[in-house]
């Protein structure tokens, strides 16, 4: 049979797709909104590397968000690059699922 719904991964980019914020153009608010909804859902949330400081691609947002602009590692080197302000809203998200989870 199929897998029960709270065993599903839930996730919108990975390795295997372009980045989230490449994807919405930059818009960070769309993207604190996904991962709002990602953390209401059944199953376990799952945020590629890198989204949570808002990486896109190594192309920008201009350039092509695909193998293998996508697989860009963890900006560990960049941290002023890092957009704080998401990195904490995923926090918050994060605090609000395992405090609040039904």
């Amino acid at each position: 049979g199929s897998a029960h719904p709270s065993m599903l991964m839930n996730l919108f980019d990975s390795h295997d797709t372009a980045r989230a914020l490449w994807m919405l153009q930059g818009d960070t608010d769309a993207l604190k909104m996904l991962t709002l909804m990602m953390a209401c859902a059944p199953g376990p949330s799952m945020l590629y590397q890198g989204t949570e400081v808002g990486q896109t691609s190594s192309n920008g947002l201009t350039g092509a968000g695909r193998d293998p602009a996508n697989r860009e590692a963890f900006p560990w080197h960049k941290k002023d690059e890092w957009n704080t302000d998401l990195l904490e809203h995923v926090k918050g998200v994060n605090h609000l699922r395992r405090d609040l989870y039904a």
